[in-house]
C-alpha cells in the first residue's frame, strides 16, 4: 500500500495518472467509458481530506486542488471523497464551475468513516452522454452498495479523466495510508 508520514502536517499522498484517458464525449458516438477502481482506506485521520476517482489533471501528475483547498474545490471530478472534519464518505462530483456536489453515503450504507475501509467503485457513461452513473460498494460487511445517477454537475463532455488516488492530512501530523488492488478502465471510440 502507500502510506504517508506522520511527522509532519500539510503533507499529500497520492498516485495519480499524468495521462488522461477517459470522456463523455462531445459529439454523437464519441467517448463513453466504464471504469472501476477497488481500494482500501486503510489508516485516516480524523482531519484529513481524500479523493478516490476521476479527475482532470490537465496533464499534472499532480492534486492541484487536494492540497490548497477543500475536496469540493475540485474541478471536472467524480468520485468518493471527504473533507476534513467530516464523519461520512461522500459522492463528489463537478463540472468546472462552483463547489462540487455530494452525497453521503453513511446514512444509505453501512460503511464506517474508519480505518480499513474497503470499496469498489464504478463509473459508466455512454458515449455523448448527458449522465453517468456512479456505484459504490462497501467490501467489509459483504458487500453493500449504493448506485446513482446523475444528470447535473459532471466532469465536462470535452475533458478528458485520469484515476487519481489522493490523501491530506491537513496542519495534522497524523499518519494516512491506502491500498489500491486494482483499476480497469474501458473507453469506447466509435464515432461512426
Amino acid at each position: 500500500g502507500f502510506s504517508g508520514s506522520a511527522s509532519a502536517g500539510n503533507g499529500a499522498l497520492y498516485i495519480a495518472n499524468s495521462s488522461s484517458y477517459l470522456t463523455r464525449g462531445n459529439a454523437a458516438g464519441v467517448g463513453g467509458f466504464y471504469f472501476s477502481m477497488t481500494f482500501a482506506i486503510t489508516t485516516l485521520s480524523a482531519n484529513s481530506r481524500g479523493f478516490f476517482g476521476l479527475a482532470s489533471l490537465g496533464g499534472a501528475s499532480t492534486i492541484p486542488w487536494i492540497a490548497a483547498g477543500a475536496t469540493d474545490t475540485g474541478v471536472d471530478i467524480i468520485g468518493l471523497g471527504w473533507d476534513a472534519g467530516d464523519s461520512e464518505f461522500y459522492i463528489y462530483r463537478n463540472d468546472n464551475t462552483g463547489t462540487a456536489s455530494r452525497f453521503g453515503i453513511g446514512t444509505a450504507t453501512t460503511s464506517a468513516f474508519a480505518n480499513n475501509e474497503s470499496f469498489r467503485l464504478s463509473v459508466f457513461c455512454g458515449a455523448d452522454a448527458s449522465d453517468m452513473s456512479v456505484e459504490i460498494k462497501g467490501l467489509n460487511d459483504g458487500g453493500f452498495g449504493i448506485g446513482l445517477d446523475y444528470s447535473t454537475d459532471l466532469p465536462r463532455p470535452n475533458v478528458f479523466l485520469a484515476p487519481i488516488c489522493a490523501m491530506y492530512n491537513n496542519t495534522d501530523a497524523t499518519a494516512m495510508a491506502f491500498d489500491v488492488a486494482n483499476v480497469y478502465m474501458e473507453q469506447w471510440w466509435t464515432n461512426s
